[in-house]
């Protein structure tokens, strides 16, 4: 258990501090004053708390002499900001019954540790009642051990998981009564967020529960929760059901969980790397989409209005910059025909997820929102050059792709080792856009966004730039 002890009395912090560590595998940070209770915020998540106690009286630094409430009061703002899944229990002499009062009314109850009771995220003892306070700890303390001792492992996958990852898979797992989560990773993503596989296994070893989970921080976990909504549109087993989202026990971090069948054991990439897909992938992957676009009208749309979904107006500056694109405020700012409905936003091969016998599911709903129709067949063709995940097979194939011809479909198909697959995509960007332009304004979104990434192969992209500009400007001809 690792306590965060903000205390500037000397002599109470040194009687304090031993009977804490007293209670068993007990690591006690001390803050003697406001400012260095922020600098330990800051380091978060690198250092690990699990609670923070608090005396609301503090002063701004350790050698000044202007202890105030208020700086008690604007520690206690930073920890619910800086670290919002930490319980904060507050020790203190000071006069502030209100204050506190009104804590504890507004606290949440959660069960912050996986064990299946709740508790309040927040808590007062005055520090006259201190023999109260350390019982409570000893009782906090095995609750936060239990979950400590899940093991949590990679198997024989390299794969590297932080203390706040680890902590929001103890407590998912031992919410289902698991003692051992076994991770590999679903993906390959760009974002602060993973997405890993999940299998939970109780102390006889009997699966409890196959599960993916998206694990980042709070915004992006409570993002992604909120774009779940979008999915009930969608046909049943289009995607993995949402069972769990943890928010609190990790700091500033949390996970989305999602329950999978036993059956969905590869990705869209573990297919295409041994070969070409089948004729009926594409299609089944397009037919889970199409509830989204049914209906949709057509409107007139700037190119840079597309191009907003996937980059910044000031990533896009750096990259005009930094590779001489003039061309592109004028391309951007032509007006097309163009289909916007919910589409899933990074439908790239790893956020696809194959049953036994090549059923397809889909994963990772952290982009799913408003966008142009033809982008998620688009990005389920180019990931195939781009995607980390992929690369390291595509790599091979880059000297003999007609890149210059992209948009000769027969020509560039021609020399692609995965041709159906690169056909099935272009045929179905085409079927569901409201015109051939925006299905050239939705690869040029795509590739101009390769370029902002350190780890990208930023001449195939400026070669598949050039084809896709020239095939546009051929349609005012």
């Amino acid at each position: 258990m690792r306590i965060l002890l903000v205390e500037d009395d000397r002599d109470f912090v040194d009687g304090l501090k031993p009977r804490l560590e007293g209670i068993g595998n007990v690591v006690v940070t001390v803050a003697e004053s406001r400012d260095a209770a922020f600098r330990i915020f800051a380091e978060l998540p690198n250092v690990f708390i699990d609670i923070v106690v608090l005396d609301l009286k503090l002063p701004t630094s350790n050698a000044s002499f202007d202890a105030s409430v208020d700086h008690g009061q604007a520690v206690f703002s930073r920890a619910i900001q800086r670290a919002p899944g930490v319980p904060i229990v507050l020790l203190t002499g000071s006069s502030v019954e209100q204050f506190a009062r009104k804590l504890v009314r507004t606290a949440r109850q959660e069960d912050v540790w996986g064990e299946g009771q709740t508790m309040p995220t927040i808590d007062v003892f005055p520090k006259t009642d201190l023999l109260e306070f350390l019982e409570h700890m000893r009782t906090l303390y095995p609750k936060i051990e239990a979950t400590n001792n899940i093991d949590v492992t990679t198997g024989v996958h390299t794969l590297t998981l932080s203390s706040v990852e680890k902590r929001t898979l103890r407590i998912f797992a031992r919410k289902r009564a698991g003692t051992t989560c076994t991770v590999s990773s679903l993906n390959g993503g760009l974002s602060a967020s993973r997405v890993l596989r999940v299998k939970v296994h109780d102390g006889a070893g009997a699966l409890q529960i196959d599960a993916a989970a998206k694990l980042g921080l709070l915004e992006a976990i409570d993002d992604e929760s909120s774009r779940f909504t979008n999915l009930d549109r969608l046909t049943p087993g289009s995607h993995p059901a949402k069972i769990e989202v943890i928010r609190f026990g990790a700091i500033n971090s949390g996970g989305v969980f999602y329950n999978l069948l036993n059956d969905y054991n590869s990705s869209l990439f573990d297919r295409l790397q041994q070969g070409d897909v089948d004729a009926h992938l594409v299609p089944a992957i397009k037919q889970l989409l199409a509830p989204w676009r049914q209906g949709v009208p057509t409107a007139n749309v700037t190119i840079a209005h597309m191009r907003r979904k996937l980059m910044s107006d000031a990533d896009l500056a750096v990259v005009q910059k930094e590779f001489g694109l003039i061309w592109i405020q004028e391309i951007e700012a032509k007006t097309i025909q163009s289909r916007n409905c919910c589409i899933h936003g990074d439908l790239h091969g790893g956020n696809v997820l194959l049953s036994g016998t090549g059923n397809p599911m889909l994963i990772d709903f952290g982009d799913v929102g408003p966008g142009t129709v033809s982008l998620d067949p688009i990005t389920l063709e180019l990931c195939l050059y781009f995607h980390p995940q992929f690369a390291p097979i595509s790599a091979a194939w880059i000297g003999g792709i007609d890149a210059d011809n992209w948009h000769s479909l027969d020509q560039f198909a021609a020399t692609m080792p995965r041709s159906q697959f690169v056909r099935d995509c272009r045929a179905w960007a085409h079927e569901v856009a409201a015109s051939g332009r925006e299905v050239l304004a939705s690869a040029y979104a795509y590739l101009v966004r390769q370029l902002k990434y350190p780890d990208t192969n930023k001449v195939l992209a400026q070669r598949l730039l050039e084809s896709v500009k020239k095939a546009f400007y051929a349609t005012y001809e």
